[in-house]
């Protein structure tokens, strides 16, 4: 049923203008995942029809070390860059609701009933209040923070265009390899799907 879209697919390519090259590289991940089923089960075969459709479909796209799939950003946060230092704030969104240490209650099936509380957002005119998200991914404070909305701007929202990352089974994550894998994957969009206007790569992995 896969390999009877892959007319389809190429016909895509073709319109435009993508070269097939890029037909082949993000296909190679069929080939690994039936030899993932050989390694496990002693034997040719496949399982992963729910995620190669993205392949067949044009929804997913590789280049070198990583694969690439346009999403909107779903994650309740919202990141702001200052106008002349660039650094980032990160808020969460208001309405959710965190465990004592940081992360949102329930994640990895662990929930507080006893010290969790609920975030809060505000934008006014001139005004950002909110609780503030740090580095390594946790909601710091129960407290607010407040930042001047003419010193800073907004870089990336809830229904923003973004790139899901998607790391396949191969090679060691080289950073030099990655880091060309996400310069060409910026080129390849915004010359074969310019209506798209990412903000940022994301990723929810295992390997995080």
């Amino acid at each position: 049923i896969l390999s009877s879209g892959i007319y389809e697919m190429l016909k895509t390519y073709r319109e435009k203008g993508i070269p097939e090259e890029v037909a082949k590289d993000t296909l190679d991940d069929l080939l690994r995942w039936m030899d993932s089923f050989r390694r496990s089960e002693g034997r040719w075969g496949f399982r992963q029809q729910s995620w190669l459709y993205r392949h067949f479909t044009c929804r997913l796209f590789r280049f070198g070390r990583l694969q690439y799939e346009p999403i909107k950003f779903m994650d309740k946060i919202v990141v702001f860059r200052n106008n002349t230092s660039n650094d980032i704030r990160i808020f969460s969104k208001g309405d959710v609701k965190y465990r004592q240490d940081g992360q949102i209650d329930g994640t990895c099936g662990i929930f507080d009933n006893q010290n969790s509380w609920i975030s809060e957002y505000k934008e006014t005119e001139d005004k950002i209040t909110g609780n503030p998200i740090t580095p390594d991914n946790a909601a710091c404070s129960n407290k607010t923070v407040e930042i001047d909305k003419n010193q800073w701007h907004k870089v990336l929202d809830e229904n923003d265009d973004v790139l899901n990352v998607h790391i396949p089974e191969g090679s060691k994550l080289d950073h030099e390899l990655c880091v060309k894998s996400y310069k060409d994957a910026l080129q390849f969009f915004k010359k074969y799907y310019p209506e798209l206007n990412p903000k940022a790569f994301v990723c929810n992995s295992w390997l995080l």
